[in-house]
């Protein structure tokens, strides 16, 4: 895969919490599930494999409240993700790119859910950890391991009341990943841009054969 798929895809799932998770709304021990009741737009300053300030990407991130679609940009690349119907579109917008002009959709699996959606799993440990203020936000801030990984190994979040992510700290493949938002703007926003561009020909991203 490519370094600047990789990072997106990453930093997308930062973002959208499926790199975290919670337990069912039901309960009290766990982050909040997101239930937005306005569009939001978040930026995002983030590195892959560095600390603070090493290598920092911006990444824009926008909720469609009616949808619940979401969309994600950094360096020219998209991708917009629609959880209820289980798809996701991938383009570049970048002007000269040999890239773009073209989509690529993929359909999403139980591993590409929600954050309620992963708290089914029963291998998770989830721990309240304190509250904090993002972005002049508040948050609440948990810890989230795989009762297989070591301690080190578990991710650490802060969530505001209505599920957004406003920070993720992970560890995966040995490197540091981090996300923080840095602005967070609630207003009404152009549903155009939570579809592919018009006239752009989309096609199916290719599924891996089994035993290659």
């Amino acid at each position: 895969m490519p370094v600047c798929t990789r990072l997106v895809l990453i930093l997308t799932c930062l973002a959208s919490g499926c790199l975290v998770a919670s337990r069912p709304a039901r309960t009290e021990d766990g982050p909040p599930p997101r239930r937005l009741t306005r569009d939001v737009a978040v930026t995002y300053r983030s590195s892959v494999g560095g600390g603070l300030g090493d290598g920092e990407i911006l990444t824009r991130a926008c909720y469609a409240a009616a949808t619940g679609r979401e969309r994600f940009e950094s360096g020219g690349v998209v991708r917009i993700v629609d959880p209820r119907a289980k798809r996701a579109w991938f383009f570049v917008v970048t002007p000269g790119d040999p890239a773009a002009g073209v989509v690529t959709m993929s359909r999403m699996g139980e591993e590409d859910g929600s954050l309620p959606d992963l708290a089914l799993q029963p291998d998770l440990q989830v721990i309240r950890d304190g509250e904090d203020h993002v972005a002049g936000l508040p948050c609440s801030l948990w810890r989230i391991r795989d009762r297989n990984e070591p301690e080190e190994a578990a991710r650490t979040v802060c969530v505001s009341v209505d599920g957004l992510v406003l920070r993720s700290r992970m560890t995966l493949d040995g490197d540091l990943h981090w996300q923080e938002a840095i602005r967070v703007e609630y207003g009404p926003l152009d549903p155009a841009q939570f579809e592919p561009p018009p006239g752009w020909p989309v096609q199916e991203e290719e599924k891996a054969t089994p035993g290659r």
